[in-house]
């Protein structure tokens, strides 16, 4: 028979390879990017849903960047995932309103999983900072989070996303024939 673990000594064995994990990091020179990426880090405590503890890293001044200066810069932002259905849904929503081969001035949309490693997550737990949530999409619209998949789907169910964009000036009233 063998011996099974208790829950109890695994977590106390995740816990003490957590602790000495950076023990076995290899030593990165000072002048290098990446060392300066890791001393703009520092680590903050999480409380996961299952009650465990974790180290998240703090958000990086690079990822807190690309998320601001995009929010700046496009008065409609949509923060995705490739892969994900909602994010598609979204886009699939304002494409409904701009056409599909036209992209307006003013409307932006990130992959973040397309993104280089080092900001995915980062901009992630940014975005969370900013809205309550990781998940995708996040959608901003002149600045304000305006929610996410289900939210901005709701709207347009409503006909509250064409108002919107109507009076922002993103859409011309059509013209009758």
């Amino acid at each position: 028979m063998i011996n099974m673990p208790s829950l109890v000594q695994i977590i106390a064995l995740c816990a003490a390879l957590c602790v000495s994990v950076d023990a076995f990091q290899p030593s990165i020179s000072a002048a290098t990017p990446l060392a300066r990426h890791h001393q703009q880090q520092t680590s903050t405590p999480t409380r996961l849903r299952n009650g465990v503890s974790s180290l998240r890293l703090a958000v990086s001044p690079a990822a807190k960047q690309f998320v601001d200066e995009r929010i700046r810069n496009f008065p409609i932002m949509v923060f995705g995932q490739s892969f994900c259905p909602f994010t598609r849904g979204v886009l699939n929503r304002f494409h409904l309103h701009f056409g599909k081969t036209v992209k307006p001035k003013g409307f932006g949309s990130e992959f973040i999983d397309q993104l280089d490693e080092s900001l995915k997550d980062s901009i992630q737990d940014y975005l969370e900072e900013l809205t309550g949530a990781r998940t995708t999409p996040r959608v901003f619209f002149e600045g304000k989070f305006l929610g996410g998949g289900e939210e901005v789907a709701d709207m347009g169910k409503q006909g509250k996303l064409t108002t919107m964009l109507l009076k922002a000036g993103y859409l011309d009233l059509p013209v009758a024939k």
